[in-house]
């Protein structure tokens, strides 16, 4: 699949406009998510540096750092919610943080990190 088949660098990229941007493998997965999901994602976090990281009170140790984390918005409907948990799942993702206005994926499997699942606000 084309590296950037559904997101744009504007997507994926540090939102300071450093241009840290998310790992190939990671852009990989979340395509094949929306190609099998069949309804737009959109992409609130990508790719964090340092610094954006700390201003948005993220972890010091985020998977957003190492570009393998991106925090997508819920769909509305909730049968669209499941679809695309059952498929992250299916793809292989393994960082899963529940929070009210989106879902935090990540592929920390990759750093030697064991699978997660949390919630948030």
């Amino acid at each position: 699949m084309n590296g950037l088949a559904f997101f744009r660098p504007s997507e994926t990229q540090c939102k300071c406009g450093c241009g840290h941007d998310i790992d190939p493998r990671l852009l990989d997965r979340l395509n094949r998510l929306r190609y099998r999901c069949n309804f737009p994602l959109i992409l609130h976090s990508g790719a964090r540096c340092i610094k954006h990281n700390a201003a948005v009170g993220g972890a010091k140790a985020s998977t957003h750092l190492a570009g393998l984390a991106a925090d997508i918005r819920w769909p509305v409907a909730p049968w669209d919610r499941v679809k695309l948990l059952r498929e992250a799942v299916e793809l292989g993702f393994s960082g899963f943080g529940f929070y009210t206005t989106f879902l935090h994926l990540d592929i920390r499997h990759i750093q030697g990190r064991s699978d997660s699942a949390w919630t948030g606000v």
